[in-house]
């Protein structure tokens, strides 16, 4: 970073009028073999047979950043399989992954800035993940590949049926906009099992002339258990004491047949900890109130019941304690 900074050049800042740089920051979708751009072209020779549809493929644009730079990056979706190619230098770098394989897929945005995130074990065996950000004015562009890894039947964005809806009606009383999330995240059909909303965690630090400051242990979440995956929703930023607070969310969709085990530890100051372990040593924690406990164990217990007969057989839910 210090080596980035002491030696930029604002000579190779673009002239760009606001406009056409937040239009250099959409993704654009390529439609046909013609559109392909020249680098992309032997990929495609090679896996894609003319008589055929032509694969649903994204382009995300490269980024120059102060801080952090952005790679060019192509993602299209071919014989279940979810391929993934950085331009880095006008080469190639290839991300295969399988559906199968895949453990979960994150979706996240901050007022315009938009990403998703793949995580699971590559065709050569490696265990990584694969991130492609965006302009999130484009996020729609993605969601086919969204529902495709979570397994759902129809659009990411598509509202499901009222009755499953009604369930996070509560929740306008709660935090309004949590009750948007979590109604977004459920497709038409889906049906949802079970779920647990959890305000955002604070302790305090210290009190001065009568104000006290906090800190945030864990943002705002909420876990909702569908038949085919479990989807976790957390908050982007935390409420301070000046009020500042980042707009934006983070859906995680995990397939349920990903989840190989799952515990529930009690921690030091009233805290519960879900933890889920799925391939490649990967794993995914959310906190919890103590006072919660009930619910969390509510939730894993339905989490356990629906998770494939060979993965709970093998190795069951744990009650653990720290």
């Amino acid at each position: 970073m210090w080596d980035r900074i002491t030696n930029f050049n604002l000579d190779q800042l673009p002239l760009l009028t606001a406009s056409e740089q937040t239009k250099g920051s959409w993704a654009k979708e390529i439609e046909t073999p013609e559109m392909v751009p020249d680098l992309y072209k032997d990929f495609y020779k090679t896996r894609f047979n003319g008589d055929n549809v032509f694969p649903y493929s994204v382009i995300t644009p490269r980024f120059n950043g102060f801080l952090r730079q952005e790679n060019e990056k192509l993602i299209c979706s071919l014989d279940n399989k979810i391929y993934v190619l950085e331009n880095t230098n006008s080469q190639l770098i290839e991300f295969c992954y399988s559906i199968q394989d895949i453990n979960y897929v994150e979706a996240g945005s901050i007022l315009l800035k938009a990403w998703i995130r793949i995580n699971g074990i590559t065709d050569v065996g490696s265990s990584t993940s694969t991130t492609l950000r965006f302009n999130t004015v484009t996020e729609y562009m993605f969601h086919p590949f969204v529902d495709q890894i979570r397994g759902a039947e129809d659009d990411f964005n598509q509202a499901g049926d009222d009755s499953e809806l009604a369930k996070f009606d509560y929740l306008s009383e709660i935090d309004f906009k949590f009750m948007n999330y979590a109604r977004k995240a459920i497709s038409s059909g889906e049906q949802v099992v079970d779920h647990i909303f959890q305000p955002e965690i604070r302790a305090k630090i210290l009190s001065i002339l009568g104000k006290s400051l906090y800190r945030t242990i864990s943002p705002s979440h909420i876990s909702i258990l569908t038949k085919r995956v479990l989807i976790i929703i957390k908050d982007t930023g935390s409420s301070s004491t000046n009020g500042n607070r980042r707009f934006g969310g983070i859906w995680l969709f995990i397939p349920l047949e990903k989840i190989n085990s799952g515990s529930i530890i009690e921690k030091d100051d009233d805290l519960l900890q879900l933890s889920l372990s799925m391939s490649a040593d990967e794993h995914i924690e959310s906190l919890f109130s103590v006072s919660r406990k009930p619910e969390v164990e509510r939730l894993m217990k339905n989490l356990n019941a629906l998770i494939p007969g060979q993965n709970s057989a093998k190795v069951p839910i744990n009650h653990n304690s720290f």
